[in-house]
């Protein structure tokens, strides 16, 4: 049997903490909103942080990290949105 395509790739997502304190994905689950390296990820922390006020959309704004994230090939959606 082929399982080509099974086999995820690491990508870097940006997460914060949830209402309950879990980390999450901040964006939605789309490989758009993954990047092939840390620095990439982050950028997107400072684009998102730079004249906003991100208590508007988060409940512990500065909780904003990056993180690896396993993805599907191709298209890098994540195969999950709970981090550690």
């Amino acid at each position: 049997m082929n399982n080509t395509g099974t086999k995820g790739v690491t990508r870097y997502v940006v997460t914060h903490l949830n209402k309950d304190r879990e980390r999450t994905l901040f964006d939605p689950q789309q490989g758009q909103y993954t990047f092939d390296t840390y620095e990439g990820a982050q950028r997107r922390i400072y684009a998102l942080t730079t004249n906003n006020d991100l208590s508007r959309f988060v409940p512990f704004p500065d909780s904003l990290q990056v993180r690896p994230c396993e993805c599907w090939p191709v298209h890098f959606d994540p195969k999950g949105i709970w981090f550690d």
